[in-house]
């Protein structure tokens, strides 16, 4: 059954209903319990910051001929026409979503933000089924409960070691046709409930792992940009340099070698392993761990060394390993460690060991790495 029509245009997109929808919205522009015949979705520009966001949205469905007191805007700097996710299912009741996903300024717990911008995630969500008002709160508690379990499933994080949970403008709507079958709750145990979930889970983790590159895996993860680390590898090497060996080669060499480490998985997962640890460290959750103690980098902890010899012994053997015990004594000289959370500076020291000892081993003894 459709349950709406999906207009596009250059730099924005008209969702029309079948008929009127009971709406429950946080939108900029409609927001409340609402009747709503249409919604739309505005691109905007990234560095949009107007004093009135109410008052443009208004004035832009007037301009485009949509009634302004039956229509909901959602603000967004994604461009909405090319990047719109739309799912639909049937049964046990029909349900349609549309969303767009912009998450380059999410949020974290204790992060401070001075500035507020569009780059957000948009959810419309329509059911053709009664709810009750209950229904409705239950349902926004749904969305954004699963929302924040997608985010923390992703690899987003912010400067102060904390997992990302949202952006700072999300906003949603949960309509419905209001007829059909009665639905007093819509909670997480309930069928609509877990149905929404799952739909929205779906959107949001897949929708922010395809707009990951390899780049923005790697600084989540590993704590640093990749350009960054080669300067680290190569700023190490040069304190123990091989004779007679052009630092160009060297450089090409770890490139070379950076990239194939980065087409395994198991590099990921040990690294993924290692930044777990550090956001449950950094708020208590490692049992018998307090966060002084977290912070403080106390010795009780080893784990960070058992993790840091398995994954550069699995990048090169003994070498790997010997090599990482290197970086570990010097790394209080480098000030980049000093900045690095007690178990991300031993992810990368054990990173860097590896690839050096592969390094070594390329220019020492002619070893294919």
């Amino acid at each position: 059954m459709k349950l709406l029509k999906i207009n596009k245009y250059s730099d924005y997109l008209v969702i029309e209903f079948m008929d009127k929808v009971y709406a429950l919205s946080s939108t900029v522009y409609g927001s409340g319990f609402k009747i709503l015949t249409h919604v739309v979705f505005k691109k905007v520009d990234e560095d949009f910051n107007v004093n009135n966001p109410r008052e443009y949205s208004k004035n832009f469905i007037a301009e485009i001929g949509l009634p302004t007191d039956s229509t909901a805007v959602f603000l967004t700097a994604v461009d909405v026409a090319k990047e719109y996710i739309y799912r639909s299912i049937n049964k046990p009741l029909p349900i349609s979503i549309v969303a767009t996903l912009g998450f380059s300024h999410y949020t974290c717990i204790d992060e401070k933000y001075e500035k507020y911008s569009p780059s957000t995630i948009n959810i419309l969500v329509v059911i053709d089924s009664k709810l009750t008002e209950n229904a409705f709160i239950d349902l926004v508690s749904v969305v954004n409960s699963v929302k924040t379990l997608a985010f923390s499933d992703t690899l987003l994080s912010c400067d102060n070691n904390r997992k990302a949970f949202a952006t700072v403008t999300d906003a949603l709507i949960i309509s419905s046709y209001q007829r059909g079958v009665l639905l007093k709750y819509g909670g997480a145990g309930t069928l609509i409930g877990s149905n929404i979930a799952k739909m929205i889970y779906e959107i949001v983790l897949r929708g922010i792992s395809n707009k990951l590159s390899i780049r923005d895996r790697f600084r989540y993860v590993f704590g640093i940009d990749i350009d960054y680390l080669k300067e680290l590898v190569l700023r190490i090497y040069r304190e123990s340099p091989i004779p007679n060996i052009i630092l160009k080669d060297v450089e090409k060499e770890v490139d070379r070698v950076l990239e194939g480490l980065l087409t395994d998985p198991n590099i990921w997962a040990l690294g993924l392993a290692f930044k777990e640890l550090d956001y449950k460290g950094s708020v208590g959750a490692i049992p018998n761990l307090s966060i002084e103690e977290y912070n403080s980098d106390t010795t009780k902890i080893v784990a960070d060394e058992i993790l840091g010899i398995a994954l550069s012994t699995y990048i090169n053997g003994w070498k790997g390993m010997f090599t990482y015990y290197w970086i570990d004594r010097i790394k209080d000289e480098i000030k980049e460690f000093k900045k690095l959370p007690m178990f991300t500076d031993d992810l990368l020291g054990s990173l860097i060991g590896g690839i050096l000892s592969k390094i070594y081993d390329r220019f020492l003894h002619g070893v294919k790495t």
